[in-house]
């Protein structure tokens, strides 16, 4: 979060030679590069809108590698797949946790959503708690009065049964806004661009930046949950 509060300043207020001392999005995870195999697999003719028709793509795939039933004592298949992939097979490991095999039970199958849909899940996760109850729309400080101002004509969509691009846009925007206020709060100005003519230290900008983390998003034990 730290890098994004940053990152918001540099985009919008100080010259090109901030974002090499910002550099990239820090991560704790790196993956190694690996080259592999591929096998294309033949083409099926199946739809994949039902859960029975999910389990005949399994097989039919399957069928396909030839796979021993011994292997699935032992191994995981990780297959990518949408939200209602996902949804499909939670409802067929449900049905088919009785089976005796662990290959009939399908528990075998895990699927890895990608981070479109990882988003998609999260950007409707805020808005079920902050729009979509009555209770939330009637706050005049709340999250819905500030769409409202950004799309004063898709308010009965916004509450009903909003897009993902409406949503995703929406909050960016209104991060980024916050943000940014949060610049003009700790730096004590109304206007930005006057701290940017004064070609800040990257130290300066560092500190405050935590202190908007710490005062404004997240507070002084966030490192610690």
């Amino acid at each position: 979060m730290l890098w994004f509060i940053k990152d918001i300043l540099i985009k919008n207020y100080l010259p090109d030679e901030y974002k090499d001392l910002l550099g990239p999005v820090p991560s704790s995870k790196w993956v190694l590069i690996r080259k592999t195999v591929q096998h294309p697999a033949h083409v099926m003719h199946i739809k994949a809108s039902s859960t029975d028709r999910n389990v005949e793509i399994v097989k039919n795939m399957e069928h396909q590698l030839g796979t021993a039933d011994q292997w699935y004592d032992s191994h995981v298949c990780l297959c990518h797949g949408d939200l209602g992939t996902q949804e499909h097979h939670d409802t067929t490991m449900s049905f088919c946790s009785i089976e005796k095999s662990r290959k009939n039970r399908l528990q075998w199958l895990i699927p890895i959503p990608g981070v479109f849909h990882i988003r998609m899940a999260a950007v409707d996760a805020i808005w079920r708690m902050h729009i979509r109850d009555k209770n939330m729309r009637e706050n005049s400080g709340g999250t819905f009065k500030l769409f409202h101002t950004l799309c004063p004509k898709d308010s009965s969509k916004l509450a009903t049964n909003p897009r993902y691009h409406m949503l995703n846009d929406g909050f960016q925007h209104l991060i980024k806004t916050h943000l940014l206020v949060c610049w003009e709060h700790v730096m004590g100005l109304s206007d930005l661009t006057a701290f940017t003519k004064t070609k800040p230290k990257w130290d300066d900008i560092e500190g405050k930046a935590r202190e908007i983390l710490h005062k404004y998003v997240a507070g002084q034990n966030f490192q610690a949950l």
